[in-house]
């Protein structure tokens, strides 16, 4: 955040912004500053519930691919989003 303030300061003409102008641009650098620092500390955080993955790979040790068993409620989720299975391929790691 002091090093947003301080390229505020730095600039040639800011003796041309109304002080009431000024003022508002301070203090929305500094709300944008501790947000992002807010959301930077969130995001190192874990997770509130385990990981489920969205398929899984089931090797049979048959010859050939090996089957993906797509989760149910991934399934359903991603065609609400996406609204069609053409580009779920990826999601799900397997050709469509």
């Amino acid at each position: 955040m002091i090093l947003v303030l301080d390229l505020l300061t730095r600039f040639q003409h800011t003796h041309n912004i109304p002080p009431d102008e000024y003022n508002t641009l301070e203090t929305s650098l500094e709300l944008m500053s501790q947000s992002l620092d807010e959301a930077a500390n969130q995001s190192n955080d874990q997770p509130d519930i385990p990981y489920v993955a969205p398929s899984t790979r089931i090797y049979t040790g048959r010859p050939g691919r090996p089957r993906v068993e797509i989760n149910p409620g991934w399934l359903q989720t991603a065609l609400d989003i996406r609204g069609g299975t053409t580009s779920l391929g990826t999601v799900f790691g397997c050709a469509p």
